[in-house]
């Protein structure tokens, strides 16, 4: 490896990659020659893409330890055995393909999704390096297919255990026409998760057909030890609806994306993201709508806190595209500062290529209001507890969307993350 540290040395090991070790990693995976073709292709624009330098607007920095991540090594992305490990319970209607091969899942579903047009695939900015990296080299695949006119009323449940770190895991969504289906992604790992290279990749891909619906409902809590990249993108039919519901608790360092491109006239996405940061925990979200088609509306919400010395940016983009006219975009975004040593960032950001829209946007980077505080005080509960109860509140205003059986379950991961926080 080049001398040098962080940020420059990841750089300079990553220049020197070759197709050659790449098509070794294929060889011990036994990829098909389609498949192995869909991942140079990916390694090949990530070669062609500059590295993130992790700063943005008004000199704001959020930049992982690449101490932790040793890419030299790259051999170690790919298992010798089948041990990354993926949990799927759900209902049998639910057509599931899992493995650590992509040639596992068919030519054709691989193909729809890396012909679609997310429109915008290069404004959710710096995470496109990590997409590419996470398609290049990902160990571990999942599919769910969800049959046209399904309703389902039980959630498809996705157990990820990131305990035996690198993984880099791509799942791939399809909901047939008319549709309706929930899935929960659950991504978990011990505190110390073990292994030399502690990255954990995921890539999550939609195809949302005409007039379905779906939900999707995430939590990570994630070992401090690890650094999390995560890129998200739907494809929003006709009349089709994607929602997002995100819980982001752990992790050392998190960089989440999530991409909503609604390509269908009347489609609709809404995205919520809930997070929390403590200790030295770097948490970096991307948010986006893009209008593509008329009449299309779009709901940003992110509301999170931060302690200690912590350090939290949430970024937010709405693309009104020419041919979206009649369509509607709003996003929020709010965090909550526990201590003087945090520090927050939001940059909310719209553009707009369509007059005949409605779109807006909003943030708020505060501390927890001291009368309510003194009034918790005043009634005997002590300090911690009552900021507790404030942030509890705080986040309330989200969870009310969630059905009784999504809130229980939220409610026990907030209950979890602040614990630490």
């Amino acid at each position: 490896m080049k001398a040098g540290t962080g940020v420059n040395r990841a750089e300079a090991v990553l220049d020197e990659l070759e197709d050659s070790i790449l098509l070794r990693l294929g060889t011990r995976l036994r990829e098909e020659d389609w498949a192995m073709k869909a991942r140079l292709e990916s390694f090949r624009s990530l070669r062609k893409t500059s590295f993130p330098s992790f700063r943005y607007a008004s000199g704001i920095l959020v930049k992982p330890n690449f101490s932790l991540i040793d890419f030299s090594q790259l051999s170690r992305f790919v298992p010798e055995t089948e041990s990354a490990k993926i949990g799927f319970i759900g209902p049998e209607e639910i057509s599931v393909i899992k493995g650590t091969r992509l040639s596992q899942i068919d030519e054709k579903t691989i193909s729809l999704f890396r012909g679609l047009s997310y429109s915008e695939q290069s404004c959710a900015g710096q995470p496109s390096w990590f997409s590419l990296f996470n398609d290049a080299f990902a160990n571990s695949f999942l599919l769910l297919r969800i049959p046209a006119g399904l309703k389902l009323d039980r959630p498809a449940v996705v157990e990820i255990d990131a305990d035996h770190l690198p993984q880099i895991t791509n799942i791939f969504i399809i909901t047939g026409t008319g549709s309706k289906a929930k899935v929960f992604i659950k991504k978990r790992s011990r505190k110390d998760a073990e292994g030399g290279n502690w990255y954990f990749g995921l890539n999550v891909r939609v195809f949302a057909g005409e007039e379905s619906e779906l939900r999707i409902m995430s939590t990570q809590q994630l070992g401090l030890g690890v650094a999390f990249f995560e890129d998200r993108k739907a494809h929003v039919s006709k009349a089709a609806d994607v929602e997002w519901f995100d819980l982001s608790f752990g992790a050392g360092y998190a960089n989440s994306a999530v991409l909503s491109n609604l390509a269908g006239m009347n489609a609709r996405t809404g995205i919520r993201c809930l997070f929390a940061a403590t200790n030295n925990q770097k948490i970096d979200l991307f948010t986006s709508a893009i209008h593509a088609a008329p009449r299309t509306r779009s709901d940003i919400l992110t509301r999170g806190v931060v302690n200690e010395e912590a350090r939290a940016l949430s970024r937010g983009l709405i693309v009104m595209q020419e041919g979206s006219g009649g369509s509607e975009g709003y996003e929020k975004q709010d965090t909550l500062l526990l201590c003087d040593r945090s520090e927050a960032n939001a940059i909310p950001e719209l553009e707009i290529r369509n007059h005949d829209v409605k779109c807006s946007h909003g943030s708020t980077v505060g501390q927890i209001e001291s009368d309510k505080l003194f009034y918790l005080l005043s009634r005997g509960i002590m300090l911690e507890d009552a900021k507790k109860l404030i942030i509890k509140g705080y986040f309330d205003f989200l969870l009310s969307e969630l059905s009784a059986d999504e809130r229980s379950q939220a409610t026990v991961v907030l209950e979890e993350a602040l614990v630490e926080v």
